[in-house]
């Protein structure tokens, strides 16, 4: 089940009027997307981790602003926005939309994938 799929289940809304509210509202920082996500998707750090097949320490990181989602961190940001079923691009705040992606985070997709 997609995030915005649990939202609008739980809250009663369509996704749509949902992903708008929670977007309106969102600070931009990296940090306060993922935590929001990950409970909406009601898990907790350590449900999170084990879904990602990541060490819980990795997303308290993220979570805290330890990792660069953008730096040492992007192997790891891109799992944990594929395993909470956003795209990157939306938990660093490039879009308003979680499922929306960048040129940019394309570019960043591909050139893990080379190597």
């Amino acid at each position: 089940m997609s995030v915005l799929e649990l939202v609008g289940m739980l809250l009663g809304l369509a996704a749509g009027v949902v992903v708008l509210q929670l977007t309106l509202n969102c600070p931009d920082s990296y940090q306060y997307r993922l935590a929001l996500t990950r409970k909406l998707a009601n898990l907790d750090q350590e449900a999170l981790a084990r879904k990602a097949s990541l060490p819980l320490n990795i997303i308290q990181k993220h979570e805290s602003g330890k990792r660069n989602p953008l730096g040492d961190g992007l192997g790891e940001a891109l799992v944990i926005a594929d395993t909470l079923d956003v795209t990157l691009s939306f938990l660093v705040g490039w879009v308003d939309y979680p499922r929306e992606t960048t040129a940019l985070e394309t570019e960043l997709l591909d050139s893990c994938k080379r190597r």
